[in-house]
């Protein structure tokens, strides 16, 4: 959250402003002057216990979403300003924003290519600390209870299921990347918990996105190939992490960066109180903001979030048409997430962590929000086969079953162990040296601890993958030049090249983001209440210091009270203000000229047009542009806000002329 310092604040304004300012929260400025000792008197002012307590009670609910929209978003331009208040007309979220201008709560600087960029003072800042600058602000008030607890099935124990049919290696998808059939109806039958909803496919195409995003899987020859090396990095990740990532992956598709995904599922999973419901106007708007304005995602984006959401069940509908974080289900939460019969059936139950040694074992039978498994040889000696070690998997299961193996089990595993450890087969490089090369390796032994076997004098099986180290000893022998290796064919080839690089494959890119996402704003940040300032603006109109003050005085007061800028009885002094002609009505024809000149040759300065129309009586903003004079009065012309269309209204036709002023800039 970038925060302008005071004197970033106040030293670019014109002079006319800046002794506005300080006239009228310090009372009159006494001549000679020296300006960064008003700036200091300034910055004490606003340091008062009394001052800082009223500003915090003048908030109300439009200051306190601009302020978070800007406090999320700093720099952020007008326009997209503008788009975050949806709710709020054009005409009004002008004034708000010069109000809080005025009151020096945001200040602007401008930007060539982006016009008037809006920032925090300290004034504004101060507010965070106290709830009203906060995502809360945003969502506003709930709509209600989302009563029927849920289950979020894409957890670990679907993603253990997941594994577990990927080892199964089923073509999937057709060449024009349709299901095939029979695979199809068996994910039905073996995966029901992707099929519970209407429109079927819905699941099941976020679960296949969800994996393609974690780079869990790639999709090659019509299959879903499971990446190993990325399954062990994500199963050594925390539970917590693990689910922030799948909610991460839900989230990304084209239109989406990775950060802002990652941004997203943060903020929602921090922000959104379980069980209660917020209007999705509210939620749409946060999401926009946390993504970041630089790239403002579009409402067809942000729809398909909040589906994907839904369908992850991480967001549910809830009472008068909110939005909302549900209550995780408890009932099928067990101390031990895991059973196992003597006859090798296997159920695991939602709290199970990523356990792919179980799931490269065991065939998995359904998945339900608890899964079943079975034991038997062939899937046990496959899961061998591919590196599974037979300690890990019995600790687990020994573990998260909280009772030992039956023996039944344990002596039907370490029946298949030994059958498949009967026979190995092991890819080798076989090296033949002859003459006083092979002399000095029989002699020294030096290829003993690098090599799979010796089974002649002059010959070595050696492993591949220690090319590098067994090259160095051939060298140091004086060996000069070590031949290719003959017999590769191009597959192979790509193989051992492939494994010649690091071990340690990148992360993907969804990963590489989350944990880093931005610090927006402190979400635990404290709820916000706002309190009717009302009472107060009376009390100040009661004031016995507005007997000292002029008639055109009090006008002035009143408006400025009505703006929220009288903060202490002391600002209530003669001299403080200088009055200003801001409307001009009726007949007054000379008044509404004067007026119109002066807002045309004014700084950032608007007029408000109150016209008769057929339909009544019609309010309109414009920026001003010239008074041409015509056999009958003036035109005043214009660009209409906020549609921006070139407009000219005579003058003697406008009941009402008021100058709005846009910023202290």
């Amino acid at each position: 959250m970038t925060i302008k310092s005071w004197q970033e604040v106040l030293s670019p304004l014109p002079n006319t402003a800046f002794f506005n300012i300080a006239r009228h929260y310090l009372g009159p400025i006494a001549t000679p002057f020296h300006k960064p000792d008003i700036i200091a008197r300034l910055i004490a002012f606003f340091e008062r216990s009394d001052v800082l307590q009223r500003i915090r009670e003048f908030v109300d609910k439009t200051d306190a979403k601009i302020l978070t929209c800007t406090a999320f978003c700093p720099g952020i331009p007008e326009a997209k300003l503008k788009c975050l208040m949806e709710d709020l007309q054009h005409i009004a979220f002008q004034e708000a924003l010069a109000n809080l201008e005025e009151r020096l709560l945001i200040t602007a600087k401008i930007d060539r290519s982006k016009g008037r960029c809006y920032y925090l003072t300290p004034l504004g800042g101060h507010l965070q600390e106290y709830g009203l600058i906060a995502p809360e602000v945003i969502l506003g008030e709930s709509t209600g209870e989302i009563k029927t607890p849920s289950h979020q099935w894409f957890n670990d124990n679907f993603l253990n299921a997941a594994l577990s049919f990927l080892f199964e290696s089923h073509s999937l998808f057709r060449a024009d990347g349709a299901w095939r059939k029979k695979p199809y109806k068996m994910l039905k039958e073996r995966f029901p918990i992707l099929f519970e909803e209407k429109g079927e496919d819905e699941r099941l195409n976020l679960a296949g996105r969800i994996l393609l995003n974690l780079e869990l899987v790639r999709i090659e020859d019509g299959k879903l190939v499971f990446r190993p090396e990325t399954w062990r990095s994500f199963e050594a990740l925390e539970p917590e992490r693990r689910q922030q990532l799948i909610i991460t992956a839900a989230i990304l598709r084209k239109g989406i960066t990775p950060l802002q995904a990652a941004n997203i599922g943060v903020a929602l999973e921090k922000i959104l109180p379980p069980g209660r419901a917020f209007n999705p106007g509210g939620l749409n708007t946060l999401i926009r903001i946390v993504s970041g304005m630089s790239r403002p995602m579009s409402p067809r984006i942000i729809k398909h979030i909040i589906i994907s959401l839904i369908q992850l069940n991480f967001l549910t509908c809830g009472e008068n048409g909110g939005l909302g974080r549900p209550c995780l289900s408890q009932t099928s939460l067990r101390p031990n997430p895991l059973t196992l019969t003597p006859s090798g059936d296997i159920v695991s139950y939602p709290g199970l962590p990523l356990f792919s040694s179980l799931a490269f074992a065991a065939e998995l039978v359904n998945c339900q929000i608890a899964s079943s498994y079975r034991l038997n040889k062939t899937r046990f000696i496959a899961a061998l086969d591919v590196g599974m070690k037979t300690e890990p998997l019995i600790k687990g299961m020994e573990h998260h079953t909280g009772c030992a193996l039956p023996a039944s089990i344990a002596t039907l595993l370490s029946e298949w162990e030994n059958e498949f450890r009967a026979v190995s087969l092991q890819l080798a490089v076989v090296l033949q040296v002859k003459d006083r090369h092979r002399a000095v390796l029989e002699q020294t032994q030096a290829l003993k601890n690098l090599s799979l076997a010796h089974p002649a004098e002059g010959i070595w099986l050696l492993d591949y993958r220690k090319q590098e180290e067994w090259q160095q000893i051939l060298s140091e022998i004086g060996i000069i030049h070590i031949p290719r290796i003959q017999g590769l064919g191009p597959p192979l080839e790509a193989v051992f090249a492939e494994e010649k690089k690091s071990g340690r494959i990148p992360l993907p890119s969804v990963w590489a983001v989350c944990g880093e996402e931005q610090n927006l704003l402190n979400y635990t940040s404290k709820h916000p209440h706002f309190i009717q300032p009302e009472a107060l603006l009376a009390e100040y109109a009661q004031s016995p210091a507005i007997k000292q003050l002029s008639e055109s005085e009090i006008s002035v007061f009143q408006e400025r009270l009505r703006r929220r800028l009288i903060l202490i009885p002391e600002q209530i002094k003669p001299g403080a203000w200088r009055q200003e002609i801001i409307t001009a009505r009726g007949l007054n024809y000379q008044a509404k000229f004067n007026l119109a000149e002066a807002a045309i040759s004014g700084r950032h300065e608007r007029l408000e047009l109150t016209i008769a129309a057929e339909t009544g009586v019609e309010t309109i903003l414009l920026i001003p542009q010239s008074l041409e004079k015509t056999d009958t009065g003036h035109i005043l012309t214009g660009v209409t806000l906020p549609d921006e269309e070139l407009s000219r209204y005579p003058l003697r036709k406008i009941s009402l002329l008021k100058r709005v002023k846009m910023s202290l800039l």
